[in-house]
């Protein structure tokens, strides 16, 4: 610890604070608070490595477990199926459509412009239709992007998104997200 003690000397931009100014309080190099690594030492030193091993995994399992069930819909596409990590990004149309098909004819840029338009206001008005007519108390907060990062023809990706961070995420959550997705279309 006593590398990190310094003298008025060696950070003349304290000599103004108040000399009882616990410089911990800042990032090592005195730029910044420091609450923020201390809040993660504070919760790795709470949970342990295990601990956030056991947190990551959950969220990795559950994404899976989202993509696989979200996948099984004809009416919706998962755009990140083979990416691993806790998000999932996916789109959900109007029953009758096949988005696998329309995301292939969007990959292989035979989907005209009028008709792409279409299909991402689709995407995004049944997105708007969820948040709208949630219950808090039991459906899961999602997200909406503009652009998930992979951008066929140069064409940005709208998309829903789920990220797993929370460790109360369970097979329920998982199970009414997708009811909520099926009672909507």
């Amino acid at each position: 610890m006593l590398h990190l003690t310094r003298t008025l000397e060696e950070i003349p931009y304290f000599s103004e604070a108040d000399f009882r100014h616990d410089p911990a309080l800042f990032t090592l190099e005195c730029s910044r608070p420091g609450i923020g690594p201390y809040a993660v030492m504070a919760s790795l030193n709470g949970i342990g490595l295990n601990g956030y091993r056991c947190l990551v995994a959950n969220a990795i399992d559950k994404a899976n477990q989202l993509k696989k069930r979200i996948e099984e819909l004809d009416f919706c596409k998962v755009l990140n199926l083979n990416t691993p990590g806790p998000s999932v990004c996916w789109w959900v149309l109007p029953r009758g459509r096949n988005a696998k098909e329309l995301f292939k004819q969007l990959e292989d840029g035979t989907m005209s412009v009028e008709a792409r338009t279409q299909y991402f206001e689709e995407i995004k008005r049944l997105y708007k239709k969820r948040a709208a007519t949630l219950d808090p108390a039991i459906d899961a907060r999602l997200s909406f992007t503009t652009s998930i990062g992979y951008c066929p023809h140069g064409i940005q990706l709208p998309a829903w998104k789920a990220v797993f961070f929370n460790p109360k995420t369970d097979d329920e959550v998982i199970d009414r997200l997708v009811e909520s997705i099926k009672e909507l279309v």
